[in-house]
């Protein structure tokens, strides 16, 4: 019945499709646009018309052509990502191609930074699509064309693709259809009366979802009808099939560094931490009590971290701390860099968090200009235009992506630097100001709060959300509570201390309570970091080069880890939908009005 429903869904997406036809041409031809094809595809000048009159029409910047006679998987694969109901109006939505033929204006094409191309690969067009949808996110579209008899995507660029996309994070997706294959063998074989039906149902799959839709597959009864031995051979082909370097950008960048950072471990790490601290930053007590000790085990980086706890007023602080060295040396390559694309769809996945968040503030309220302190990307100030979409959203942070967030015009001012630093410039010129899982990374959480008052109007607002150190998710968890991220968290304020502190700086508190900072993540997040600490990430360049050995343990640890990881996450879902006293919280938010 999952099969057969899941079917149903990608065929009401295929309807929803829109269709480009001869009558969509204009007189006289539309200027201004540029084309993205792959190898073999030509767009005649009738067709190109006709696709830019339709793009114009929808009043879409982009627009992605699909081929009708698209390939059985390659239209699946697309359906499955694509939702015609939702795409434009999702800002953080993947951008989605069906790798053939891309539409762009040309003045798009220039603010994305890409050029136009003819014999492009499937990976240059799907990375394309990825980053246009960030710089026209409600303004991308995706229509179906006319046939143009191109190849359907191979076994081995499929996994290229795979890699590309989801690095080494690959395996444990490889692994879900491994399972699948092995359920419907385990029907048939136990119950082959329900056993065949689901069979039967998965290999009518193609059909029920694209038969009578403008998409026509030549391949599609053939595919439905061979689909049980054309899947396993194929996913055989994809794993044991050549790699080509370019399919993971991570990996030939990560051995482009490695020898950048075998130079900088040559000195030792000691350098990345300051002399232990023996008094506590908030209260200056020295009845210091260790907290915890741990690795890095997200990134792996050498290093062991210690956070003690301050009896006399309960803070939590990482001792020693990091130095400059030290943060220049953990935080890179954790957001940017090689993880860029891991650290934009971590960001995705918190998308209702940015909702909840830009709901904080009172409804009756009417900011004129917003500044999001700890931006990154800029992922909470696009979602928040939907909330206030008469607000001037600007952006600081202290990396580079506050200046792809103002590229991508996701803030309409992007300020790169610390606070400390940029405060005397933005005094006084904004009504709300935000600090969202931002104090926790800072050296100085109380000389923050000291200049973040001069930037608001009287009566402007302040919204603060950091994690929970009291949470009883971090007692069952221990070094597994994801929010300790070491070495990167450096300060952990618990609710009522950071309440104080904003009083006494003449903030008026509005409202103050606990919330789920990633609802639905809890459990997951702690079984997946157990997984990366006994079976780290292959391929980085602070760790020894990989081996064969270090692969199939990381294989094995995800392909034995994953039915954990989906009962985690089901029982999270569990957990977030029953009551709070049940379910605990992670994290608490503040809002405080400056008088």
């Amino acid at each position: 019945m999952v099969v057969v429903a899941r079917s149903f869904q990608l065929r009401s997406r295929a309807k929803g499709l829109a269709v480009v036809g001869p009558d969509d041409r204009t007189q006289p031809p539309i200027g201004g646009w540029s084309w993205l094809t792959a190898h073999g595809v030509r767009i005649d000048r009738d067709l190109g018309e006709a696709v830019t009159a339709h793009a114009e029409a929808e009043g879409v910047d982009v627009l992605d052509v699909v081929p009708s006679d698209l390939a059985t998987e390659d239209a699946l694969e697309l359906l499955r990502a694509y939702d015609p109901a939702t795409y434009r109006t999702d800002r953080l939505a993947r951008g989605v191609s069906a790798r053939r033929a891309i539409a762009v204006r040309t003045a798009t094409l220039d603010r994305a930074g890409l050029d136009p191309a003819t014999d492009a690969g499937p990976i240059a067009l799907d990375l394309a699509a990825v980053e246009l949808k960030r710089h026209c996110n409600s303004s991308m579209g995706v229509a179906v064309g006319p046939a143009l008899g191109t190849p359907d995507t191979s076994a081995s660029q499929r996994m290229e693709l795979l890699r590309s996309r989801f690095g080494a994070a690959t395996p444990l997706l490889v692994a879900v259809p491994v399972l699948g294959y092995g359920f419907l063998v385990v029907g048939v074989l136990s119950a082959p009366v329900f056993g065949v039906c689901a069979l039967v149902a998965w290999c009518a799959q193609p059909v029920l979802s694209l038969a009578g839709t403008a998409l026509r597959p030549a391949d599609l009864w053939r595919r439905s009808s061979l689909r049980w031995l054309l899947g396993p051979i194929g996913l055989v082909r994809s794993v044991l099939g050549p790699r080509h370097p370019a399919s993971d950008p991570r990996s030939a960048e990560g051995d482009a560094r490695r020898a950048e950072y075998a130079r900088e471990l040559s000195e030792g790490t000691a350098r990345f931490f300051e002399p232990r601290a023996s008094e506590c930053p908030l209260c200056g007590s020295q009845d210091l009590a260790p907290r915890l000790s741990t690795t890095d085990m997200v990134l792996h980086k050498p290093g062991r971290f210690h956070l003690d706890r301050c009896r006399a007023c309960g803070h939590v602080f990482q001792n020693p701390r990091l130095s400059l060295d030290g943060l220049d040396f953990y935080y890179r390559d954790a957001y940017d860099g090689l993880n860029a694309e891991r650290g934009e769809a971590m960001f995705k996945v918190t998308q209702a968090a940015y909702h909840a968040r830009a709901d904080m503030l009172d409804p009756e309220a009417r900011p004129r200009r917003w500044l999001d302190i700890g931006t990154g990307y800029g992922h909470f100030p696009l979602v928040a235009q939907d909330h206030w979409p008469d607000t001037t959203f600007d952006g600081l942070d202290i990396s580079d992506s506050v200046d792809v967030a103002a590229r991508r015009r996701w803030v309409a001012e992007g300020f790169r630097g610390l606070l400390l630093d940029r405060a005397p410039d933005l005094a006084g010129r904004y009504d709300v100001v935000s600090m969202f899982h931002y104090l926790e990374h800072t050296r100085q959480p109380v000389a923050e709060l000291d200049v973040v008052a001069s930037l608001l109007t009287p009566g402007g607002h302040l919204l603060v959300e950091l994690p929970d150190p009291t949470s009883p998710y971090a007692r069952i968890a221990g070094r597994y509570w994801f929010p300790w991220l070491q070495p990167q968290h450096l300060h952990f304020l618990s609710r009522d201390r950071v309440c104080s502190l904003l009083s006494e700086r003449g903030f008026e508190i509005v409202s103050s309570g606990p919330v789920e900072a990633f609802p639905g993540q809890e459990l997951a997040g702690a079984c997946w970091l157990v997984i990366n600490r006994f079976a780290p990430e292959t391929g980085l360049p602070w760790l020894p080069p990989t081996t064969a050995r270090d692969t199939l343990r990381r294989v094995g640890a995800l392909a034995i880890g994953a039915p954990v990881l989906v009962a985690a996450a089901l029982l999270d879902q569990v957990l977030s939908a029953s009551d709070r006293r049940l379910r605990g919280s992670s994290a608490f938010r503040v809002v405080a009005r400056r008088p």
